[in-house]
């Protein structure tokens, strides 16, 4: 598994070869040159959503291969940025 860490300020858009998977689970059976890319945060009108809180209504879910935080009805990416 390989995961790309944001520098405050920034946020994972991909990585080289196109994959928006952050964390990625890789086989490697050959030498491989991965580099994740990276774009500047922006506000996206949406306070930190923190999955690790003792409200019930927010939890942190696995959605095809992808990890997301539920708030209510309201899906997010780890990012903040709204999804439903």
């Amino acid at each position: 598994m390989i995961y790309a860490q944001p520098a405050e300020g920034y946020v994972f858009s991909r990585w080289s070869d196109g994959n928006k998977d952050n964390p990625r689970f890789i086989t490697v059976t050959a030498a491989v040159d991965l580099t994740a890319q990276f774009a500047v945060k922006t506000s996206t009108g949406v306070g930190a959503v923190v999955a690790d809180t003792d409200d019930p209504q927010v939890r942190k879910i696995m959605l095809d291969g992808h990890v997301y935080i539920l708030r209510g009805d309201k899906l997010y990416s780890l990012q903040g940025q709204k999804i439903q």
